[in-house]
Parts: structure tokens; sequence; C-alpha cells
């Protein structure tokens, strides 16, 4: 992005440092625990750790303090018999790695099914694993466990899965933590949505809508050409004496191009008149994922 004025050059670069600052969001992870009795091999705990910071590390949106990097598959045990938690001490943890939140898991169980069939008279076993796990997230700033929820995993082939039917339990278990993409993406974009600001409208037609945008994210926050994202106005709201803050969906928009690390071109497919006029009164405006 070239600029024709020095003083316009540094507000650039001091916007776009902000920018960056605002949408980084630092998350520590803390190791995965589980209930002696509950899971027979600790390094599955271990695998399903390691699935669950990938899901977070592939989104390109976060800063990683990862506590379990000290863990090992055989050292997990240790902590089978550790419960949840204090959530205000550990959020003076947090404070002290640099993170906004924590992310915590308790592997609940692990099953294994065993299914047995008779094809041609020839008998083969199959398995079948689920894996249940509770996340939780601590938002540091206020030492309150913001988000608690169990993530269900399985092997359990579809219609066009029979070529990869599990033939040992470690296989099923390893298959299920292999399925575990899609949940975690949408877990990961549900309690952390992608969060950006418009830098600017590109483009208007005759009657004031904006009809393009410039957003401030990029390839580095794992923005695609396709997506479709949400423009909401921020309005705080006093509701019993309290001021609360409010998201108001004023429109969407798809990304057109990702221009590079740090802005993409949107096209406006709903509220071009009203994205524009916001804008322009510099209300306080956000681009968050489209749920």
């Amino acid at each position: 992005m070239k600029k024709t004025a020095i003083t316009a050059l540094i507000f650039g670069v001091f916007s776009l440092i902000q920018v960056q600052a605002q949408e980084r969001v630092t998350i520590g992870i803390f190791p995965f625990t589980f209930a002696a009795g509950t899971v027979s091999n600790p390094s599955d705990v271990y695998s399903v750790q390691e699935a669950v910071i990938n899901g977070f590390v592939k989104t390109k949106r976060f800063t990683i303090v990862d506590r379990t990097k000290k863990v090992t598959k055989t050292e997990i045990e240790e902590n089978k018999d550790e419960r949840y938690i204090d959530s205000k001490k550990l959020a003076e943890q947090g404070k002290n790695l640099g993170a906004q939140f924590l992310v915590l898991g308790h592997v609940i169980s692990v099953s294994i099914e065993e299914s047995r069939s008779v094809n041609e008279g020839k008998e083969s076993v199959s398995y079948e694993a689920k894996i249940s796990t509770n996340i939780q997230i601590i938002d540091v700033e206020t030492g309150e466990i913001s988000t608690a929820e169990i993530i269900k995993l399985s092997s359990d082939k579809g219609i066009l899965d029979i070529l990869l039917i599990s033939r040992t339990p470690e296989a099923a278990v390893a298959t299920a933590i292999t399925r575990s993409n899609k949940v975690i993406e949408k877990f990961v974009d549900e309690n952390f949505p992608i969060l950006f600001h418009i830098a600017e409208i590109q483009e208007k037609d005759g009657k004031g809508n904006a009809t393009k945008i410039l957003i401030a994210g990029g390839s580095d926050f794992g923005v695609k050409r396709g997506d479709e994202l949400n423009v909401v106005e921020i309005v705080e709201m006093n509701v019993a004496g309290k001021m609360v803050k409010r998201k108001k969906g004023i429109g969407r928009i798809k990304v057109s191009k990702v221009e590079d690390e740090n802005f993409s071109i949107c096209e406006v497919k709903e509220g071009g008149i009203e994205i524009n006029s916001k804008f322009q009164a510099k209300a306080k405006l956000q681009v968050v994922t489209k749920n």
C-alpha cells in the first residue's frame, strides 16, 4: 500500500499494528487430564490434547502459549486424578503467561465397541471408538469460566468409509481423533469468532450503498476467498444499571480477494446503505464470522 505523505504512512503503520494487536488473541493451553479408571491408555488423552491444539493453531488467528509442551505421553498419567478447577487461581497463572484466555480439557471417557461379522464363512472383527471430552475456557481478565462444552468424537464409519474400518482398538481411537477436525473447528469458531475492522469503503453505488469494502484481515488470520462474514455494530446498553455491549447485525459481506496477510477485499451482499452510513459516522463496527 503506497502513501504519498509521510504522515499518512506513519498513520497507516500504527493503524496496522493496532489492528493486529486487537485481532490476534493469546491462548494458554494447559495439559489435559482424565479421571482414574475411565481411560486405559493415557496416550489417547495426549492425542486428543494435540488435536485441540492443532485446531487452534491452524486458524492462524491465535498466539498460543502452550503449557502442554512440558508434558509427554507417559507423564500425562500424573494428571489423571486432577479435577477442575480453581478458575481464579488459574487465571492468575494465565496473566503471568500473558494469555487472554485459558483452554483446559478433561477426557471423560474413551470407550471401544467391538463388532463381529461373518462373510462367506469368515469372521471379521472391527472396532468403534467414542471419546467424550469436556473443554473449558477461562477468561483471564474476569477469572470466570466462559465456556464449558462436551465434545464428542467417534470413529463410526459412514457409508463411503467402508475401507476405513478399524481392525484394532488403537486404530479406532486414531480414526476418531482424525475425524475430530470439523468438530474442533466448529468449537473454535463458535467461541472465538473471527473479528476484524473495516479499513475503508472502496466502492459505492449511486444510491450510497457500499458495494465493496476493505477489511483489516488477510491470510495471516486464515481469511479465504469465498468466506462469508457479518458486519455488526457494537452498541452499549444500560441493562438494570449495568452497561452491556450488544452486537447488532447490520450487513453481510463475502471475501472476493485476499490481498495479503493483513487485508482482504469484500463484496457487500446485504446492508450496503447502513454499512456506509455507520462507517462514515465512525460507529463501532466489527466484521465477525458468519455462523
